[in-house]
């Protein structure tokens, strides 16, 4: 199982708020070129199954993610990107992103003047 080191939260997380179901999407967000088998989702999101699960099954229902395929007898998921709505949160986190990266340029440009 591949995790990824935990990190400063992302701007979507400031955003939304660190919440379970927020730290699930913004992961899924954040590799939606990738599908993961739970365990990973729920790991690299650093949320417990017993909380996760139940999200899981509310973004089932919301269609937000889709099972891909079955390695080792293991099913994989991932982003659903053809959701209109998925599609938008990922537009807006994309613009989060831009915001603050602008914003971290005009703090620093400003500091070399």
């Amino acid at each position: 199982m591949v995790s990824i080191e935990p990190m400063e939260p992302s701007v979507f997380v400031k955003t939304f708020g660190n919440s379970p179901f927020i730290r699930i999407v913004d992961f899924l967000i954040e590799s939606s070129m990738f599908d993961y088998e739970l365990d990973e989702i729920f790991e690299n999101a650093e949320v417990p199954s017993e909380i996760a699960l139940p999200i899981w099954v509310e973004l089932l229902a919301l269609n937000f993610v889709v099972h891909t395929r079955v390695l080792n007898g293991v099913p994989l998921y991932k982003l659903n990107n053809v959701n209109p709505v998925v599609q938008k949160l990922i537009d807006f986190d994309n613009a989060l992103c831009w915001q603050a990266y602008e914003s971290h340029a005009q703090i620093t440009e400003s500091m070399h003047n």
